[in-house]
């Protein structure tokens, strides 16, 4: 898998994102490459576990000539990025979406996450009222932040809320959007039954407010009042970071989700995928299930490289 990381050159966004990717980084079968300008030194350069290939695509764009590099630069990175054949692109909340779509686009990456450091941002606006403040300001408030924040990593502050052990081989099913995918109360409990790992399943519910995270909600509450021996954890959160820590952790993905469905794909993890997108726009990995075959899902065999054969 090979990931590419762009905005890290913004050293206070990077504070959560750190840990979280050198976790990433230990696994063999990962290689992070980084998308900096050579005006700043990110965070990374200072992190011995993460192994770097840096993209410079920036110069001074103050004069006619130095646009003029720029785009000759920025051109020559482009025909990297398409060359390299990137897994995914991990966009800084420096980098705004529709960047992050679009360097997806540029790149020919299958997918994109998008980190946002919660943590310093709600400290920050305890400090001072503002999100927005000047560069003079950055070393005093850095300081700060990482004298609250040491070990801010998405995962680990998961695994402590919802007594998940990281050391443990996984943390059962995970379900993202289950409104989405169409099935019965009847046939989640099925489902949870013949998969849930030490009787625990995880529910990945995008908000609070939201129409579908009520309907998510209701239908798990549903199913799990009908398997007298699962217990199902709702995971409110609209971080990327959050919901690419569960599912490295997880055993199975359930997930109508295209994006999300690649993202386990990517991580070598089994995919149950009852969505309505083409087959072509899916990972072959992953095991297809229509409504009505939903039932039929629990006699399907799983070979020996995890995925559903």
């Amino acid at each position: 898998m090979k990931i590419l990381i762009i905005g890290a050159d913004d050293v206070v966004t990077n504070l959560s994102a750190t840990p979280f990717l050198r976790k990433l980084a230990c696994n063999d079968l990962i290689k992070i490459d980084m998308l900096i300008s050579t005006e700043q030194q990110p965070l990374f350069i200072t992190n011995p576990d993460l192994r770097k290939i840096f993209r410079v695509n920036a110069t001074s764009r103050h004069s006619r000539w130095g646009r003029l590099f720029f785009r000759m630069n920025f051109l020559k990175t482009l025909m990297t990025m398409r060359h390299e054949q990137f897994d995914c692109i991990l966009s800084l909340n420096s980098v705004s979406t529709r960047q992050s779509r679009m360097w997806k686009i540029l790149s020919g990456a299958k997918w994109a996450g998008y980190f946002r450091d919660d943590g310093f941002i709600d400290y920050y606006h305890k400090l001072t009222g503002t999100d927005t403040f000047a560069e003079s300001e950055r070393v005093q408030t850095r300081e700060a932040s990482l004298k609250l924040y040491p070990d801010l990593q998405s995962a680990m502050l998961m695994a402590r809320r919802y007594c998940i052990s990281l050391t443990a081989e996984n943390i059962g099913i995970v379900i993202n959007s289950a409104s989405r995918v169409g099935w019965t109360a009847v046939q989640w409990a099925k489902l949870m039954r013949e998969l849930a790992v030490r009787g625990r399943v995880f529910l990945i519910s995008a908000g609070d407010k939201s129409v579908s995270a009520h309907q998510d909600r209701a239908i798990m509450a549903e199913a799990e009042s009908l398997c007298s021996d699962v217990v199902v954890t709702v995971v409110t959160t609209t971080k990327t970071a959050d919901f690419i820590a569960m599912i490295s952790l997880c055993s199975r993905l359930v997930s109508a989700d295209r994006d999300a469905a690649w993202m386990a794909a990517s991580l070598r993890v089994p995919v149950i995928y009852p969505g309505t997108s083409p087959v072509s726009d899916i990972p072959p990995e992953c095991q297809r299930v229509s409504n009505t075959e939903a039932e039929g899902i629990l006699s399907t065999s799983v070979s020996s490289n995890g995925f559903y054969s």
